[in-house]
């Protein structure tokens, strides 16, 4: 799409120019592993802007020469990448965990997702910005710009896994399942009763010379946030707790006092985590595998947040059920996903910018509908298992109004390319 919107200016178009208006970038889900690209690699930059210089025919071999042929290289031979972790591993055992987690999206029940995810999905991301953008596993994000992102604030949305104490279904967030042990946690909060099942927050950051240690915006949208505290227990022992964090909002301010230190492996980890919701579940549920608890990002209240959190995961499967409860609790470690489970336009967190005026790249226009009045609150109700994704109404103009607008848009229609008969 940016391609294609660069393509009428020709020699004289550039992504600076074309984003040159923009001074605050929200990205969600696979579009972080893209900004990070875009902002970060001259090498990406210079791809996406020799898109716009080819013909119809010759962009798709750019494409599978410059991006796919090199991840396709890359996923044969990975090892010791992700933040410091060594995970040796085949590119085609890879490629079918990639397969399974394409796979397991939108599934209705427990099978599919408590049986994808065969390598932690850091690792997976860790590969396809390395091979094709060659962002190294230990870049931050107060790392140089490309300039067409100088001073821009980046907005990588994320949610963090909520469940409410005694919600109906029982749900909770597994941290451990090894040798019959299960621990688990769930989040009650003093503030507010009605803690939703995901929270939405985003990291944030002035890229280039402007970055300050401190990030510009607090990560969560309201206050209720910072006021959580994570209720540990044993298997399904609810009525008996092993261990209370402190609340959320300490952690938070620890970790976020020098964002500019922040890796962005372990944020657009965060921010693309579709497979996160596997940790989401009632543990009798689901026999779910270490690695597969590394389908979310852990994040934890340390000065290296996202390579500790996943220490402390990985440290609790060989300790006794009240142990691991009492560290990971002392330092809050928690889940943290997909942004899309909470806004998969980026538009909400936009607003709670300060944003008035909003441009998004979307593909499903029901993520902007439901942003209305009287809209969905979920898309197709909460699985206990593999929940689905939240909408929350921020705007008063009824669902109705907006839908009949966005259908009567105008569509982009890929040209035919010669010798193909593709719509």
């Amino acid at each position: 799409l940016t391609g294609g919107l660069l393509r009428p200016m020709g020699k004289r178009g550039s992504v600076r120019s074309l984003f040159n208006k923009f001074d605050t970038v929200v990205s969600v889900s696979g579009g972080t592993w893209y900004a990070a690209s875009l902002v970060y690699s001259e090498r990406f930059l210079t791809l996406q802007e020799a898109l716009a210089l080819v013909s119809l025919a010759e962009t798709g071999e750019l494409i599978l020469e410059e991006w796919f042929y090199r991840l396709d290289s890359a996923l044969n031979v990975v090892s010791n990448i992700s933040e410091g972790l060594a995970w040796g591993t085949s590119g085609a055992a890879l490629l079918n965990a990639v397969a399974k987690m394409e796979s397991s999206r939108g599934a209705s029940s427990c099978q599919a997702p408590c049986t994808a995810g065969d390598v932690p999905f850091g690792l997976v991301n860790s590969v396809v910005l390395l091979s094709t953008a060659d962002l190294q596993p230990t870049a931050t994000l107060g790392d140089p710009v490309n300039s067409w992102a100088e001073s821009k604030w980046w907005l990588p949305s994320v949610s963090i896994a909520t469940p409410a104490v005694h919600n109906p279904g029982h749900v909770q967030v597994t941290v451990l399942n090894e040798r019959s042990t299960v621990v688990s946690y769930q989040v009650k909060s003093k503030m507010h009763a009605d803690i939703p099942l995901y929270t939405p927050a985003k990291f944030s950051i002035c890229l280039g010379d402007c970055a300050l240690k401190q990030a510009p915006l607090p990560f969560c949208a309201t206050a209720d946030c910072f006021g959580y505290q994570q209720v540990y227990y044993e298997g399904n022992k609810l009525e008996r707790p092993m261990a209370f964090s402190p609340p959320l909002g300490e952690g938070y301010g620890s970790a976020f006092s020098n964002v500019s230190k922040l890796g962005l492996l372990g944020v657009a980890t965060a921010s693309s985590a579709f497979l996160g919701p596997v940790v989401l579940q009632r543990p009798e549920a689901c026999k779910t595998s270490t690695t597969q608890l590394l389908q979310s990002a852990w994040f934890t209240s340390g000065p290296v947040t996202f390579l500790e959190g996943t220490k402390n995961i990985l440290a609790s499967t060989k300790l006794p059920a009240k142990e691991a409860a009492t560290i990971l609790a002392h330092t809050s470690t928690q889940a943290i996903m997909d942004g899309a489970f909470t806004d998969s336009t980026g538009i909400l967190q936009a607003v709670a910018a300060g944003a008035t005026d909003v441009t998004s790249y979307i593909g499903d226009v029901r993520g902007v509908v439901n942003l209305f009045a009287g809209g969905n609150s979920t898309l197709n109700g909460p699985d206990p298992c593999f929940s689905n994704v939240l909408f929350f109404q921020i705007f008063s103009t009824p669902w109705q109004t907006i839908e009949a607008e966005v259908t009567s848009f105008r569509c982009l229609k890929v040209p035919s390319i010669e010798g193909r008969s593709d719509p």
